[in-house]
Protein backbone atom coordinates (compact mmCIF):
# COMPACT_ATOMS: atom_id res chain seq x y z
CA UNK A 1 0.00 0.00 0.00
CA UNK A 2 2.85 2.47 0.72
CA UNK A 3 3.63 2.17 -2.93
CA UNK A 4 0.20 2.86 -4.19
CA UNK A 5 0.47 6.75 -4.00
CA UNK A 6 3.40 6.97 -5.59
CA UNK A 7 2.18 4.54 -8.37
CA UNK A 8 -0.97 6.54 -8.80
CA UNK A 9 0.96 10.14 -9.29
CA UNK A 10 3.21 8.50 -11.58
CA UNK A 11 0.20 6.99 -13.76
CA UNK A 12 -1.38 10.60 -13.71
CA UNK A 13 1.84 12.21 -14.35
CA UNK A 14 2.03 9.81 -17.60
CA UNK A 15 -1.30 10.76 -18.45
CA UNK A 16 -0.07 14.27 -18.94
CA UNK A 17 -1.81 15.47 -15.78
CA UNK A 18 1.08 16.66 -13.38
CA UNK A 19 0.11 18.30 -10.17
CA UNK A 20 1.37 21.54 -9.65
CA UNK A 21 1.44 21.20 -6.12
CA UNK A 22 2.15 18.40 -3.23
CA UNK A 23 -1.04 16.37 -3.17
CA UNK A 24 0.77 12.69 -2.03
CA UNK A 25 -0.29 14.03 1.64
CA UNK A 26 -3.73 14.84 0.34
CA UNK A 27 -4.49 11.68 -1.63
CA UNK A 28 -4.77 9.32 1.50
CA UNK A 29 -7.91 10.62 2.66
CA UNK A 30 -10.24 8.88 0.11
CA UNK A 31 -12.05 12.11 -0.59
CA UNK A 32 -12.34 14.20 -4.05
CA UNK A 33 -9.30 15.90 -4.18
CA UNK A 34 -9.65 19.34 -6.82
CA UNK A 35 -5.74 20.84 -7.41
CA UNK A 36 -3.94 23.32 -9.30
CA UNK A 37 -2.09 21.53 -12.15
CA UNK A 38 1.10 22.34 -14.62
CA UNK A 39 -0.49 24.35 -17.72
CA UNK A 40 -3.21 25.87 -15.44
CA UNK A 41 -3.71 29.49 -14.80
CA UNK A 42 -3.42 30.65 -11.45
CA UNK A 43 -6.38 30.56 -9.14
CA UNK A 44 -7.75 27.78 -11.66
CA UNK A 45 -7.97 23.98 -10.38
CA UNK A 46 -8.70 21.81 -13.31
CA UNK A 47 -6.90 18.91 -12.02
CA UNK A 48 -8.34 15.81 -9.40
CA UNK A 49 -8.44 12.54 -8.23
CA UNK A 50 -9.58 10.56 -5.89
CA UNK A 51 -7.72 7.50 -3.95
CA UNK A 52 -8.90 4.76 -1.78
CA UNK A 53 -5.99 2.95 -0.49
CA UNK A 54 -7.92 0.24 1.16
CA UNK A 55 -8.26 -3.17 0.23
CA UNK A 56 -6.73 -3.13 -3.61
CA UNK A 57 -5.99 0.65 -3.62
CA UNK A 58 -7.99 1.89 -6.65
CA UNK A 59 -8.56 5.25 -8.15
CA UNK A 60 -9.49 7.84 -10.79
CA UNK A 61 -7.91 11.53 -11.53
CA UNK A 62 -8.40 13.81 -14.89
CA UNK A 63 -8.07 17.63 -15.54
CA UNK A 64 -11.29 19.15 -16.88
CA UNK A 65 -9.71 21.51 -19.48
CA UNK A 66 -7.39 18.58 -20.80
CA UNK A 67 -10.35 16.25 -21.18
CA UNK A 68 -7.90 13.34 -19.21
CA UNK A 69 -10.39 11.03 -17.30
CA UNK A 70 -8.94 7.63 -16.22
CA UNK A 71 -9.14 5.21 -13.84
CA UNK A 72 -6.23 3.43 -11.63
CA UNK A 73 -6.12 0.05 -10.11
CA UNK A 74 -3.03 -1.00 -8.04
CA UNK A 75 -1.49 -4.18 -8.22
CA UNK A 76 -2.30 -7.48 -10.64
CA UNK A 77 -5.85 -8.06 -11.32
CA UNK A 78 -7.96 -10.95 -9.14
CA UNK A 79 -11.42 -12.00 -9.10
CA UNK A 80 -13.10 -10.03 -5.62
CA UNK A 81 -14.69 -12.35 -3.07
CA UNK A 82 -18.36 -12.04 -2.18
CA UNK A 83 -17.48 -10.13 1.10
CA UNK A 84 -14.89 -8.13 -0.45
CA UNK A 85 -17.77 -7.25 -3.19
CA UNK A 86 -20.18 -6.66 -0.54
CA UNK A 87 -17.54 -4.30 1.55
CA UNK A 88 -17.28 -2.46 -1.73
CA UNK A 89 -20.98 -1.98 -2.62
CA UNK A 90 -21.76 -0.60 1.20
CA UNK A 91 -18.35 1.93 0.84
CA UNK A 92 -20.23 3.11 -2.20
CA UNK A 93 -23.43 3.60 -0.90
CA UNK A 94 -21.84 5.33 2.04
CA UNK A 95 -20.13 7.76 -0.02
CA UNK A 96 -23.23 8.25 -2.18
CA UNK A 97 -25.07 9.47 0.78
CA UNK A 98 -22.73 11.47 2.45
CA UNK A 99 -22.03 13.34 -1.34
CA UNK A 100 -26.36 13.68 -1.39
CA UNK A 101 -25.77 15.25 2.37
CA UNK A 102 -23.60 17.71 1.22
CA UNK A 103 -25.35 18.93 -1.69
CA UNK A 104 -28.56 18.88 0.36
CA UNK A 105 -26.58 21.05 2.78
CA UNK A 106 -25.62 23.45 0.44
CA UNK A 107 -28.79 23.58 -0.97
CA UNK A 108 -30.35 24.27 2.43
CA UNK A 109 -27.24 27.64 2.69
CA UNK A 110 -28.11 28.47 -0.75
CA UNK A 111 -32.03 28.63 -0.18
CA UNK A 112 -31.37 30.62 2.51
CA UNK A 113 -28.61 33.13 0.59
CA UNK A 114 -31.41 33.48 -1.94
CA UNK A 115 -34.09 34.30 0.57
CA UNK A 116 -32.29 36.63 1.99
CA UNK A 117 -30.57 38.76 -0.91
CA UNK A 118 -32.21 41.53 -2.50
CA UNK A 119 -33.95 41.51 -6.63
CA UNK A 120 -32.23 44.80 -6.99
CA UNK A 121 -28.57 43.80 -8.26
CA UNK A 122 -28.07 46.19 -11.23
CA UNK A 123 -25.74 48.66 -9.56
CA UNK A 124 -23.97 45.92 -8.56
CA UNK A 125 -19.88 47.00 -9.74
CA UNK A 126 -19.27 43.73 -11.29
CA UNK A 127 -22.46 43.81 -13.85
CA UNK A 128 -21.46 47.37 -14.29
CA UNK A 129 -17.55 46.27 -15.12
CA UNK A 130 -18.98 43.42 -17.30
CA UNK A 131 -21.68 45.41 -18.95
CA UNK A 132 -24.35 43.05 -17.87
CA UNK A 133 -28.01 43.05 -17.31
CA UNK A 134 -29.14 41.47 -14.05
CA UNK A 135 -30.93 38.66 -15.55
CA UNK A 136 -31.80 36.26 -12.64
CA UNK A 137 -29.28 37.57 -10.69
CA UNK A 138 -29.40 38.77 -6.75
CA UNK A 139 -27.58 40.86 -4.50
CA UNK A 140 -26.61 39.65 -0.44
CA UNK A 141 -24.45 42.55 1.09
CA UNK A 142 -21.66 43.32 -1.30
CA UNK A 143 -21.97 39.82 -3.16
CA UNK A 144 -23.78 38.95 -6.51
CA UNK A 145 -25.57 36.04 -6.47
CA UNK A 146 -26.29 33.66 -9.39
CA UNK A 147 -28.23 30.84 -8.82
CA UNK A 148 -27.30 27.34 -9.58
CA UNK A 149 -30.45 25.31 -10.92
CA UNK A 150 -30.75 22.02 -12.74
CA UNK A 151 -32.95 21.44 -15.51
CA UNK A 152 -36.07 21.66 -13.80
CA UNK A 153 -35.31 25.12 -11.56
CA UNK A 154 -34.06 23.63 -8.26
CA UNK A 155 -31.61 25.62 -6.54
CA UNK A 156 -29.04 23.71 -5.45
CA UNK A 157 -26.16 26.17 -4.89
CA UNK A 158 -25.43 29.88 -5.67
CA UNK A 159 -22.06 31.24 -7.64
CA UNK A 160 -21.30 34.24 -4.99
CA UNK A 161 -19.28 37.32 -7.13
CA UNK A 162 -17.52 40.19 -5.23
CA UNK A 163 -17.81 43.83 -6.72
CA UNK A 164 -14.03 43.45 -7.92
CA UNK A 165 -13.83 39.90 -8.36
CA UNK A 166 -13.53 37.85 -11.69
CA UNK A 167 -14.94 35.02 -10.86
CA UNK A 168 -17.21 33.53 -7.87
CA UNK A 169 -17.04 29.62 -6.03
CA UNK A 170 -20.05 28.08 -5.07
CA UNK A 171 -20.18 26.39 -1.25
CA UNK A 172 -18.97 22.74 -1.05
CA UNK A 173 -21.75 21.05 -3.05
CA UNK A 174 -22.76 19.23 -6.09
CA UNK A 175 -22.92 21.05 -9.58
CA UNK A 176 -23.25 18.50 -11.24
CA UNK A 177 -25.48 19.04 -14.02
CA UNK A 178 -26.55 22.32 -12.95
CA UNK A 179 -26.09 26.30 -14.46
CA UNK A 180 -26.05 29.70 -13.52
CA UNK A 181 -28.99 31.53 -14.76
CA UNK A 182 -27.32 34.56 -15.77
CA UNK A 183 -26.74 33.56 -19.78
CA UNK A 184 -30.24 32.30 -20.65
CA UNK A 185 -32.61 34.57 -18.63
CA UNK A 186 -31.88 37.82 -21.17
CA UNK A 187 -33.99 35.70 -23.35
CA UNK A 188 -36.93 34.74 -21.57
CA UNK A 189 -38.76 35.79 -18.56
CA UNK A 190 -37.26 35.55 -15.46
CA UNK A 191 -38.91 31.84 -14.05
CA UNK A 192 -39.48 30.78 -10.41
CA UNK A 193 -37.13 28.70 -8.97
CA UNK A 194 -38.56 25.67 -8.27
CA UNK A 195 -37.04 23.77 -4.94
CA UNK A 196 -38.97 24.43 -2.06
Amino acid sequence: MSDAIPSFIAAMVSAGVIPAEAIAPKLASGELLRFRAEGDKPGRKNGWAILHLDGIPTGAFGHYRLGVRSGWRSGAVRSLSYAEQQDIARRIAEAEAKRRADMEAAAGAAKSDWQASSRDAGAHAYLIRKGLGCFGVRELGADLLVPMVDQEYRLWNVQRIAPMASNGSPRAGGLLACFGRMAFTALMADPPLARS
